[in-house]
Protein backbone atom coordinates (compact mmCIF):
# COMPACT_ATOMS: atom_id res chain seq x y z
CA UNK A 1 0.00 0.00 0.00
CA UNK A 2 1.29 3.46 -0.89
CA UNK A 3 1.86 5.77 2.06
CA UNK A 4 1.27 9.51 1.69
CA UNK A 5 3.03 12.02 3.91
CA UNK A 6 1.97 15.61 4.56
CA UNK A 7 3.80 18.22 6.66
CA UNK A 8 1.95 21.26 7.96
CA UNK A 9 2.19 24.19 10.35
CA UNK A 10 -1.17 24.92 11.95
CA UNK A 11 -3.07 27.42 14.06
CA UNK A 12 -6.31 26.01 15.48
CA UNK A 13 -8.92 27.15 17.97
CA UNK A 14 -11.69 25.01 19.46
CA UNK A 15 -14.95 26.18 21.07
CA UNK A 16 -18.08 24.64 22.53
CA UNK A 17 -21.44 24.80 20.81
CA UNK A 18 -22.29 25.39 17.15
CA UNK A 19 -20.33 27.86 15.04
CA UNK A 20 -21.89 31.35 15.29
CA UNK A 21 -23.84 32.56 12.27
CA UNK A 22 -21.70 35.69 11.92
CA UNK A 23 -18.53 33.57 11.85
CA UNK A 24 -19.97 31.38 9.10
CA UNK A 25 -20.97 34.48 7.11
CA UNK A 26 -17.50 35.99 7.55
CA UNK A 27 -15.75 32.78 6.57
CA UNK A 28 -17.70 32.28 3.37
CA UNK A 29 -16.86 29.40 1.00
CA UNK A 30 -17.63 28.84 -2.63
CA UNK A 31 -18.22 25.11 -2.24
CA UNK A 32 -20.83 23.30 -0.18
CA UNK A 33 -19.62 22.06 3.22
CA UNK A 34 -18.13 18.57 3.37
CA UNK A 35 -19.90 16.20 5.77
CA UNK A 36 -18.22 13.07 7.10
CA UNK A 37 -17.60 11.00 10.24
CA UNK A 38 -14.05 10.25 11.34
CA UNK A 39 -13.32 7.44 13.81
CA UNK A 40 -10.44 8.24 16.17
CA UNK A 41 -8.57 5.72 18.27
CA UNK A 42 -9.05 6.69 21.92
CA UNK A 43 -5.64 7.45 23.41
CA UNK A 44 -5.78 9.01 26.90
CA UNK A 45 -3.22 11.82 27.40
CA UNK A 46 -1.98 11.54 23.78
CA UNK A 47 -2.30 15.24 22.99
CA UNK A 48 0.48 14.97 20.39
CA UNK A 49 -0.84 12.02 18.39
CA UNK A 50 -4.04 11.32 16.47
CA UNK A 51 -4.94 8.00 14.80
CA UNK A 52 -8.14 7.74 12.78
CA UNK A 53 -10.09 6.06 10.00
CA UNK A 54 -11.38 8.52 7.42
CA UNK A 55 -13.11 7.94 4.09
CA UNK A 56 -11.44 4.57 3.53
CA UNK A 57 -8.02 5.75 4.68
CA UNK A 58 -6.03 5.10 7.84
CA UNK A 59 -4.26 8.23 9.11
CA UNK A 60 -1.64 8.82 11.78
CA UNK A 61 -0.89 12.45 12.63
CA UNK A 62 1.81 13.44 15.11
CA UNK A 63 2.98 16.78 16.43
CA UNK A 64 6.56 17.69 15.57
CA UNK A 65 8.40 19.95 18.00
CA UNK A 66 7.02 22.13 20.79
CA UNK A 67 4.00 24.43 20.33
CA UNK A 68 4.84 28.12 19.81
CA UNK A 69 2.48 30.80 21.21
CA UNK A 70 2.08 33.75 18.82
CA UNK A 71 0.35 37.13 18.69
CA UNK A 72 -1.66 37.75 15.54
CA UNK A 73 -2.85 41.31 15.82
CA UNK A 74 -6.21 41.17 17.59
CA UNK A 75 -5.97 37.37 17.82
CA UNK A 76 -3.56 35.08 19.66
CA UNK A 77 -2.86 31.42 19.06
CA UNK A 78 -0.37 28.57 19.09
CA UNK A 79 1.57 27.38 16.04
CA UNK A 80 2.06 23.60 15.93
CA UNK A 81 3.97 21.51 13.41
CA UNK A 82 2.35 18.23 12.35
CA UNK A 83 3.23 15.31 10.10
CA UNK A 84 0.47 13.08 8.76
CA UNK A 85 0.87 9.65 7.18
CA UNK A 86 -2.08 8.05 5.40
CA UNK A 87 -2.67 4.72 3.66
CA UNK A 88 -5.71 3.20 2.00
CA UNK A 89 -7.61 1.02 4.45
CA UNK A 90 -7.87 -2.06 2.23
CA UNK A 91 -6.82 -5.70 2.13
CA UNK A 92 -6.86 -8.56 4.63
CA UNK A 93 -4.37 -6.78 6.90
CA UNK A 94 -6.03 -3.36 6.73
CA UNK A 95 -5.66 -1.12 9.81
CA UNK A 96 -9.41 -1.13 10.52
CA UNK A 97 -9.42 -4.94 10.63
CA UNK A 98 -6.50 -4.86 13.04
CA UNK A 99 -8.27 -2.33 15.29
CA UNK A 100 -11.48 -4.35 15.21
CA UNK A 101 -9.70 -7.59 16.09
CA UNK A 102 -8.00 -5.86 19.01
CA UNK A 103 -11.33 -4.38 20.17
CA UNK A 104 -9.64 -0.99 20.26
CA UNK A 105 -11.98 1.76 21.54
CA UNK A 106 -12.74 4.52 19.04
CA UNK A 107 -14.54 7.87 19.11
CA UNK A 108 -16.83 8.95 16.27
CA UNK A 109 -16.45 12.63 15.39
CA UNK A 110 -19.05 13.97 12.95
CA UNK A 111 -17.79 16.95 10.93
CA UNK A 112 -19.34 19.59 8.70
CA UNK A 113 -16.27 21.23 7.21
CA UNK A 114 -15.88 24.42 5.18
CA UNK A 115 -12.51 25.17 3.56
CA UNK A 116 -10.79 27.89 1.57
CA UNK A 117 -7.31 27.91 0.01
CA UNK A 118 -4.93 30.77 -0.76
CA UNK A 119 -1.67 30.97 -2.67
CA UNK A 120 1.36 32.38 -0.86
CA UNK A 121 0.69 35.80 -2.40
CA UNK A 122 -2.77 35.83 -0.81
CA UNK A 123 -4.84 35.08 -3.92
CA UNK A 124 -7.68 32.65 -3.31
CA UNK A 125 -7.29 29.44 -5.31
CA UNK A 126 -9.78 26.63 -5.98
CA UNK A 127 -9.93 23.43 -3.99
CA UNK A 128 -9.04 20.60 -4.20
CA UNK A 129 -6.29 21.57 -6.66
CA UNK A 130 -4.56 24.21 -4.52
CA UNK A 131 -0.81 24.46 -5.08
CA UNK A 132 1.69 23.37 -2.44
CA UNK A 133 2.72 25.19 -0.41
CA UNK A 134 -0.51 27.09 0.17
CA UNK A 135 -2.53 28.51 3.04
CA UNK A 136 -5.64 26.52 3.99
CA UNK A 137 -8.44 27.91 6.15
CA UNK A 138 -11.01 25.67 7.81
CA UNK A 139 -14.25 26.23 9.70
CA UNK A 140 -15.76 22.99 11.00
CA UNK A 141 -18.75 22.11 13.14
CA UNK A 142 -18.22 18.96 15.20
CA UNK A 143 -20.40 16.56 17.13
CA UNK A 144 -18.59 14.44 19.70
CA UNK A 145 -20.64 12.13 21.93
CA UNK A 146 -23.76 14.26 21.32
CA UNK A 147 -21.91 17.45 22.25
CA UNK A 148 -21.41 20.24 19.71
CA UNK A 149 -18.10 21.98 19.13
CA UNK A 150 -16.67 24.16 16.40
CA UNK A 151 -13.14 24.84 15.26
CA UNK A 152 -11.39 27.48 13.18
CA UNK A 153 -7.95 26.78 11.73
CA UNK A 154 -5.35 28.26 9.39
CA UNK A 155 -2.42 26.18 8.14
CA UNK A 156 0.38 26.16 5.61
CA UNK A 157 1.16 22.99 3.72
CA UNK A 158 4.92 22.93 4.34
CA UNK A 159 7.38 23.25 7.20
CA UNK A 160 10.36 24.81 5.38
CA UNK A 161 12.38 27.62 6.95
CA UNK A 162 10.36 30.81 7.12
CA UNK A 163 6.97 29.11 6.73
CA UNK A 164 5.99 29.83 10.32
CA UNK A 165 6.52 33.55 9.84
CA UNK A 166 4.60 33.43 6.56
CA UNK A 167 1.71 31.62 8.26
CA UNK A 168 1.56 34.20 11.05
CA UNK A 169 1.58 37.14 8.62
CA UNK A 170 -1.21 35.62 6.56
CA UNK A 171 -3.27 34.63 9.61
CA UNK A 172 -2.95 38.08 11.21
CA UNK A 173 -4.18 39.77 8.03
CA UNK A 174 -6.92 37.26 7.23
CA UNK A 175 -8.28 37.05 10.78
CA UNK A 176 -8.26 40.81 11.34
CA UNK A 177 -12.02 41.11 10.79
CA UNK A 178 -13.04 37.72 12.19
CA UNK A 179 -16.01 38.31 14.53
CA UNK A 180 -14.90 35.58 16.97
CA UNK A 181 -12.52 36.31 19.84
CA UNK A 182 -9.49 34.08 19.21
CA UNK A 183 -7.34 33.64 22.32
CA UNK A 184 -4.34 31.42 22.99
CA UNK A 185 -6.22 29.58 25.74
CA UNK A 186 -8.72 28.39 23.13
CA UNK A 187 -6.00 26.83 20.97
CA UNK A 188 -6.47 23.06 20.63
CA UNK A 189 -5.78 20.27 18.16
CA UNK A 190 -8.12 17.43 17.24
CA UNK A 191 -5.68 15.10 19.01
CA UNK A 192 -6.10 17.08 22.23
CA UNK A 193 -9.89 16.99 21.92
CA UNK A 194 -9.87 13.20 21.49
CA UNK A 195 -7.38 12.76 24.33
CA UNK A 196 -9.68 14.72 26.66
CA UNK A 197 -12.63 12.56 25.63
CA UNK A 198 -10.54 9.41 26.18
CA UNK A 199 -9.48 10.62 29.62
CA UNK A 200 -13.08 11.33 30.60
CA UNK A 201 -14.15 7.86 29.43
CA UNK A 202 -11.28 6.21 31.31
CA UNK A 203 -12.22 8.11 34.45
Amino acid sequence: MATLREDTLELRWLFGGASPRDVRAWFGAADAPEERVDHYLLLPAAHELGIKLRDGRFEVKGRVGPPAPVELGRAAGVVEGWTKWSVEDVGPISPSRALASAAAPTLAVAKVRRRRAFALDGREVPLPVAPSPAFLAELTDLRVEERAHWTLAVEITARDDGRGAALCRFAAAWLADCPAALAAEDASSYAALVARAAGAEAG
